[in-house]
Formats: C-alpha cells, sequence, structure tokens
C-alpha cells in the first residue's frame, strides 16, 4: 500500500490513472464501483481471460491510498501478473508526485 498528499492524487485521480495504465497494458475493464470521498475500486484483466488487476484506491484523512494487486489463475508466480502490477503502480507513484 501506497500513500500519497490527496491535493496530489485525490480518490478520483486515483481511479483515473488506474484505468488508464490498464488500458495502456492491454488489459479490459471489468469494474468499477465508486464511494464518493471513500473509495475507488477498479478491477480489469487480460482481453483472452486467465487473469486480473485490482485497484483500491482510498481517501485516509489528507492522504489517497492505492493498492496494486494483479493474479494470474493459471501461474502462481507469474512475471506477466508482476509486470502488469508495477506498470500501473508505477503510473500511480508518477501521479502523486
Amino acid at each position: 500500500m501506497e500513500r500519497s498528499d490527496a491535493g496530489k492524487l485525490s480518490v478520483p485521480e486515483c481511479l483515473k490513472v488506474a484505468e488508464s495504465a490498464s488500458s495502456r497494458i492491454g488489459y479490459v475493464a471489468a469494474n468499477r464501483q465508486i464511494y464518493p470521498g471513500k473509495l475507488a475500486v477498479f478491477a480489469s484483466g487480460p482481453k483472452a481471460g486467465g487473469g486480473s488487476l485490482t485497484v483500491y484506491c482510498i481517501a485516509v484523512d489528507r492522504k489517497t491510498a492505492y493498492v496494486v494487486q494483479a493474479l494470474d489463475y493459471n501461474r502462481q508466480q507469474s512475471s506477466a501478473a508482476r509486470r502488469a502490477a508495477d506498470a500501473v503502480h508505477t503510473a500511480l507513484s508518477i501521479a502523486s508526485r
């Protein structure tokens, strides 16, 4: 879990960055839930299936915390899932600066 000043990365901006980064790596959006002022959850996955990427953007006091999780349903220690999570995490880290 990472935390950023909410003035630099709000929950809505966190969600927007996660969606964009997911799309750039070729993932397809599967679900999007927003609880205004508190939480945004975004799920996506590879077009062919077999995995998932979930991003949680959470309002905590004056911070936005984000958690990025990627799973490959066929391989436990998948380098592809790790790369997907790293790509989205990096995009969020850059956006929070």
